[in-house]
């Protein structure tokens, strides 16, 4: 479908795979790995449906933390607590390290 319509981004990787010496052949049986990888992901992690990220930004917001500062202070690297926030991973223990030090930090504010 997006061949079809000469999506952008789908015109850049075949031109890029045919630079590679891939047959169109072979380019759509890797565009269908790549869809096959995106699907199994989403059946294994159902739980990422869930805006549990959303509500951490949120409460990121509120408080008026960056998020640099907050990986930092639980140790992460930025970008696995933007992942969370995102909605692309889910991790449950880092989400309530980080609601609790948010909370916290909300709590000091407020006093």
């Amino acid at each position: 479908m997006r061949m079809r319509h000469h999506e952008p981004r789908t015109d850049a990787y075949f031109a890029r795979r045919r630079a590679q010496g891939l047959s169109d052949r072979g380019i759509m049986r890797c565009l269908k790995r790549h869809i096959a990888n995106e699907v199994y992901r989403a059946l294994m992690e159902p739980g990422l449906e869930d805006p549990v990220g959303r509500r951490l930004h949120e409460l990121r917001d509120e408080v008026g933390v960056p998020l640099s500062v907050l990986a930092n202070t639980l140790g992460v690297p930025c970008q696995r607590l933007q992942r969370l926030e995102a909605g692309i991973r889910a991790d449950s223990e880092l989400e309530a390290r980080a609601t609790a030090i948010l909370t916290q930090i909300s709590h000091q504010l407020a006093a």
